[in-house]
């Protein structure tokens, strides 16, 4: 069963990978949860748009973490072009499709 709502902004941690830790604590949670250790990633779900909190979080995520990008629905970026120059701005390693279930 996939849960209702989705945190925008989670942390995938070092492997086995096995749970994604949703960002409510900022640069702090990234600090304190490791966030910078190899092979975590910092995800993005872009479903209802950025937020200024998500942004700075991103834009500011320390050095080596990679950030996987989960697109909205292909409507909600025809009515906010300003997404796809956000994502180019933040240099993620990867992009993925929406998705319903997400």
């Amino acid at each position: 069963m996939c849960p209702r709502s989705i945190p925008p902004l989670q942390l995938l941690g070092e492997p086995p990978y096995n749970a994604l830790q949703p960002m409510e604590g900022g640069k702090d949670q990234l600090r304190a949860e490791g966030g910078g250790k190899p092979g975590s990633a910092l995800v993005w779900v872009l479903k209802i748009g950025a937020t200024e909190f998500d942004r700075n979080i991103v834009e500011q995520r320390p050095g080596g973490l990679s950030l996987i990008v989960i697109l909205p629905r292909v409507a909600d970026l025809a009515n906010d072009p300003t997404i796809l120059h956000l994502i180019e701005a933040c240099c993620p390693h990867g992009i993925l499709p929406f998705h319903e279930r997400l």
